[in-house]
């Protein structure tokens, strides 16, 4: 399930799933999408007893079967691919669907809220083979279980803006990508290969990026349509699990969560990473209040010394983890969805089945006087300045930082933070220490 907003505003929820039971081994539309008005759901749910036993029929605006991507080197596989991933472009108007069989079939439209809309011919796109599968072979060096190739194990949406060419103040162009992960790990069954405490692991699948900017002009359809959408492998031996991999609105950047860290990723190449241990389960980037901070990310992961799943909220600014909550015992987390300042995360339980916890980030008022209370100060100054705190303001946290400074004998440390006081600090009060 998707929610995004069509061409004229309107919120749309997407659902992707079973349309009718399988019958025999050739049927070709098994899957199905369905659009919902989410206005129109709302006004349902009001009129109706939210509450009730009888459930609301909700009606789909429209319906979209779903053909099956072709695999390569098995056109004639009786045994229909599972549904790995599924991502949505930011209007709907892009529908990309990731299968057991390592392949992605992406899905265009104009207007896909219009019961008459006209879809463009399907393309399928084929992300190259580890690096060390292509010179080792398919389950050698632990790539490839059960001698497969990587399924598709997250499909991410995003922009990137380029600077245009020439002088001017023009605005920088907002360039369309598809971001694609791998995962070696096998398929149980028909569901989806979600498995807890597999983080992605190395030498396990790809990470890459497909340019979607001139991708609705396009008249090919199928694999020769593919061929056409320019890639990049940003990583050609590591991918990672099933909901581990999201895209960073602020700065445009994707991030990687593996066993032993968080990558970050631009459109050609690495960016950067930091250290965390553990297995990842789901990770979700948080805008957060403030524009021009890269904001944060909420990592759920496996802690092996307590055995236990711990959800860490990451500041990409000031490097530190802001916040940690430990579930209970034998709780995993499936899911993580966030908006700019609030994550919904889905967690599961074998006694207590599913459960749903908020985290709100809070007001910066609030975080300075827990920071400052923790003798945080230097990250305290930095969110105020991000904040656009008066000078005043900030030169009273300094001033507070250089006291912290004394009262620990740390006397070069203490002058230096004096120093950053002058001019609204009297001296007399720097002279009595």
């Amino acid at each position: 399930i998707r929610v995004v907003y069509s061409n004229n505003n309107v919120p749309m929820l997407i659902c992707l799933g079973l349309m009718d039971p399988p019958g025999q081994n050739n049927v070709v539309d098994f899957y199905g999408i369905k659009f919902f008005n989410c206005e129109t759901i709302l006004t349902t749910l009001l009129t109706n007893e939210m509450f009730s036993n009888n459930a609301a029929i909700l009606e789909p605006s429209r319906v979209q079967p779903l053909p099956l991507a072709p695999s390569k080197g098995q056109q004639n596989n009786l045994q229909p691919p599972n549904i790995t991933s599924f991502a949505t472009s930011a209007n709907g108007s892009l529908i990309a669907v990731g299968f057991s069989n390592g392949s992605v079939l992406l899905l265009r439209s104009e207007d896909p809220m219009s019961p008459t809309c006209k879809n463009k011919p399907p393309l399928s796109l084929f992300p190259p083979l580890p690096y060390s599968i292509v010179n080792h072979g398919a389950g050698d060096n632990n790539n490839g279980k059960n001698g497969q190739a990587p399924f598709i194990s997250c499909l991410v949406f995003g922009e990137n803006r380029t600077s245009t060419s020439g002088g001017g103040n023009k605005a920088p162009n907002k360039v369309s990508r598809l971001f694609v992960t791998t995962n070696g790990g096998s398929v149980e069954g028909g569901s989806t290969p979600v498995v807890v405490g597999d983080g992605g692991a190395s030498g396990s699948g790809v990470v890459c990026c497909f340019d979607m900017t001139n991708v609705m002009q396009l008249t090919s359809s199928g694999i020769d349509g593919g061929h056409q959408i320019p890639q990049v492998t940003l990583d050609d031996d590591n991918g990672c699990a099933s909901n581990c991999c999201a895209h960073n609105p602020n700065d445009h950047q994707i991030l990687v969560a593996r066993t032993d860290a968080l990558f970050s990723f631009t459109s050609e190449d690495r960016a950067g990473a930091a250290g965390f241990d553990g297995d990842k389960q789901a990770i979700c980037c948080l805008s957060g209040h403030l524009s021009e901070s890269p904001g944060f990310v909420i990592v759920a992961s496996h802690n092996m010394k307590s055995s236990r799943t711990e959800v860490n909220v990451y500041d990409l600014a000031n490097k530190f983890v802001a916040f940690n909550h430990r579930l209970d015992p034998k709780q995993v987390v499936v899911g993580v969805l966030a908006g700019s300042s609030i994550a919904y995360i889905l967690v599961h339980s074998p006694s207590t089945g599913l459960s749903l916890v908020r985290i709100k980030e809070r007001e910066t008022s609030a975080k300075l006087d827990v920071l400052l209370k923790m003798n945080y100060y230097q990250h305290a100054i930095i969110l105020a300045k991000q904040a656009r705190y008066s000078p005043n303001e900030i030169n009273n946290m300094v001033l507070l930082y250089a006291d912290h400074k004394y009262k620990k004998c740390d006397w070069d440390g203490a002058i230096s933070q004096y120093c950053n006081t002058i001019g609204y600090t009297e001296p007399s009060y720097v002279i009595r220490k």
